[in-house]
């Protein structure tokens, strides 16, 4: 079963029931807050149900926005960001293996001259997907994606229809029925609507437009005290390891 995100509201939150991570955590959260200069990129864990000191993880002149975070199967995590700075937006990663963060990568997109809010999936084979809303210098955002394999990451290419609106906010998830999809907002007829396409094996089907579910009134989860009020933010729920017990 992939791991992925659902959203609620300023939270991402996801209870993962596949593989055991390699940390050991019952929680990790990872979200993005000032620190008096810049937002940066920040991630804590839990040990026995105590939250660890919070590790800010960017200094790289920027303000760094819209975390998506998620846990590959052999436990590896994967961060991405929005990376705003004067002269534009990218997209940057981090991952951590062992309890220990590699260095912020840039994904290079030379023909997507801006890229923000990226959504991210791992699915079950420990390839990571991700969608974002990108602009390659028309003036109106479309919604990309690409994949990580494990060796190098794919090139860029557009799932909506080509077309002279925007196209915005997209999220990775799986369905109910197992497959992978991409919803997001698209400028259509006059107002913005939700549109949806699936991953057929081999390329993402034709979008098309659904109507949202009314969504419950959901209690949103208990945040430790270090995170600032409204931030943005990803909590995921981690399995207890069957060696620890923890």
């Amino acid at each position: 079963m992939p791991w992925n995100n659902t959203v609620l509201g300023t939270a991402l939150l996801a209870s993962l029931l596949a593989a055991t991570p390699c940390w050991g955590a019952e929680q990790e959260i990872v979200w993005s807050q000032t620190d008096g200069l810049r937002y940066e990129i920040y991630h804590s864990s839990t040990t026995e149900g105590v939250w660890e000191q919070p590790e800010k993880l960017t200094d790289n002149n920027a303000n760094n926005h819209h975390p998506a975070f998620a846990i590959a199967p052999n436990g590896t995590r994967w961060i991405f960001w929005s990376a705003v700075r004067p002269d534009g937006i990218s997209i940057q990663y981090l991952v951590g293996d062992d309890g220990k963060w590699s260095e912020p990568i840039s994904l290079k997109m030379e023909e997507i001259s801006s890229s923000i809010a990226p959504s991210v999936l791992i699915d079950e084979k420990g390839v990571v997907w991700m969608v974002w809303a990108g602009n390659n210098g028309t003036n109106q955002d479309e919604v990309y994606w690409n994949r990580y394999t494990g060796s190098s990451w794919q090139k860029p290419q557009m799932i909506n229809t080509a077309n002279q609106v925007p196209d915005i906010r997209p999220e990775i998830s799986r369905n109910e029925q197992g497959q992978l999809e991409v919803r997001w907002q698209g400028f259509r007829e006059g107002k913005y609507r939700d549109l949806v396409s699936v991953w057929n094996g081999s390329a993402w089907s034709p979008e098309q437009e659904f109507e949202k579910e009314k969504k419950e009134n959901k209690e949103l989860p208990v945040l430790p005290d270090f995170v600032p009020q409204g931030s943005q933010y990803v909590l995921l729920e981690v399995p207890a390891s069957k060696e620890t017990g923890k």
